[in-house]
């Protein structure tokens, strides 16, 4: 019976680890679509105003509740459109064990290619 209920518990202690990993994974891929996205519409833009860009990644992280300071957003303008780098870092909460994973991601316009 002690056996049963161990591998019991130590099933429902991976899953409570799999589910809020994949919850903070998901609100990172949000985040990454966010600013995607918001590159995408303003690619229109006949002159790309990156100070304003930078403001609404940083906004936006904000509003999503991510920890993230001026220097960790690179925006470069291109015409037309734009390139921003972001690296933040993404809490996991275990509540007994938080601790922050590191998430680097470059999001390009349409128009700007990756120089590969």
């Amino acid at each position: 019976m002690a056996p049963t209920v161990l591998r019991g518990v130590v099933l429902l202690l991976l899953g409570f680890v799999l589910v809020r990993m994949g919850a903070a994974a998901l609100h990172g891929y949000r985040f990454q679509q966010a600013i995607q996205d918001s590159v995408n519409i303003d690619t229109a833009r006949p002159n790309p105003d990156t100070r304003a860009m930078r403001d609404r990644v940083l906004e936006q992280a904000r509003v999503m509740g991510l920890r993230l300071e001026r220097d960790d957003v690179d925006v470069q303008g291109r015409l037309p459109g734009y390139q921003v780098r972001v690296r933040f870092g993404l809490p996991l909460d275990f509540y007994v064990y938080e601790r922050d994973v590191n998430i680097e991601f470059t999001a390009r316009s349409q128009m700007v290619s990756s120089g590969r």
